[in-house]
């Protein structure tokens, strides 16, 4: 294989994957079919409610889960062909971090995040110019001395970073990372991260079932419902357009696109011929005017029933419901134009 096909493998592919466990004599299909690829640093996010199977297919990655069916290839390795040293090896590039820390309490900051250093066998120098290296990286160089006890919630999450970093991964797994912890800290984990991911180029699966930190941290996200990957793409493309019903549900945390109850009482009263359009914009199309378009071309009069705006992966997403009054040609009329430019519409009845 050639030193440009091996660049390009992607970091973690997942081939028809399945995972079938069995409690209690009920078979429980946590994957099935799942097929992903995770490419070299970016950041990917998983998303699911809970029992969706989205960390067990992250657990896939380091072999704490095997396959039923199908392979885990990480860095173009099959995980399943891994044994002993080799596999040793493997989980020694992967990182992994908790939504409980998982700190040893007996031990100060240093020592937790010199245990895998210390596992490894590396010289006592080495281990103790590394975990300075790291509690700099992180914030925590006047807290090597303190005690898990001793810490807030977002410091011992960043212990757990430190420490997950300690043998220079190449992946960084984080299972629900920021679910315990409040909205401010969650931002300043998620600026570490992406920290993590641009200065020491690690790539980053994160799992939860919380859309504000994928919208926040990811380039690439996979909507996960009993065990399958109901949505996978773009996080902008994904969530500006969702098409399953699992991954509306997410978006409309967030995302607002419904029209208030008053104002839909006040619409039922109005009985002159009308149509109610909803369609998104993203940031570069904000430069045509859109709405004034509309407005000034068409024999019709327009109302916005509401309106958001939120930025997704650096793009300003704009969510508009309209109005249209006028005749049913004219209307129509209006509709062929948002398609002329692109622009996804559907129309809402109430």
């Amino acid at each position: 294989m050639s030193e440009q096909s091996v660049s390009n493998l992607p970091m973690v592919r997942f081939e028809h994957l399945g995972k079938t466990f069995y409690t209690k004599g009920r078979r429980v299909d946590a994957l099935q079919d799942v097929n992903l690829e995770i490419k070299k640093g970016e950041i990917f996010g998983i998303i699911g409610f809970s029992g969706a199977g989205k960390s067990t297919l992250m657990r896939m990655v380091n072999a704490l889960e095997t396959p039923t069916e199908g392979k885990v290839l990480v860095d173009g390795v099959d995980v399943a062909s891994l044994q002993g040293k080799d596999l040793r090896s493997l989980r020694k590039d992967i990182g992994m971090i908790f939504q409980q820390f998982n700190l040893l309490e007996s031990k100060t900051v240093f020592d937790n995040v010199a245990i895998p250093l210390i596992i490894n066998h590396e010289k006592p120098d080495f281990i103790k110019k590394r975990v300075n290296e790291l509690l700099e990286f992180v914030g925590l160089s006047d807290r090597a001395e303190a005690y898990p006890a001793q810490l807030s919630g977002g410091q011992k999450q960043r212990v757990g970073i430190a420490r997950a970093l300690a043998t220079a991964p190449k992946i960084l797994l984080c299972d629900e990372a920021t679910s315990a912890l409040d909205p401010d800290t969650t931002d300043q984990i998620l600026k570490l991260l992406k920290r993590v991911n641009s200065e020491l180029h690690v790539t980053i699966l994160f799992v939860t079932h919380m859309i504000n930190v994928i919208t926040k941290l990811c380039d690439t996200v996979a909507v996960m419902e009993n065990g399958k990957v109901v949505e996978y793409g773009s996080v902008l493309d994904v969530f500006s357009s969702p098409s399953s019903d699992i991954t509306k549900r997410f978006v409309s945390s967030v995302i607002p696109d419904k029209i208030p109850d008053s104002v839909i009482a006040t619409l039922k009263q109005d009985k002159s011929p009308y149509k109610l359009i909803r369609f998104r914009l993203r940031a570069k199309s904000f430069s045509e005017n859109m709405i004034w378009q509309i407005d000034t071309g068409f024999n019709i009069e327009s109302n916005v029933m509401f309106a958001s705006v939120t930025e997704l992966s650096g793009v300003v997403l704009s969510v508009i419901i309209l109005q249209i009054k006028g005749e049913a040609a004219d209307i129509e009329r209006v509709t062929q134009f948002l398609d002329s430019r692109k622009v996804k519409w559907e129309e809402l009845k109430i």
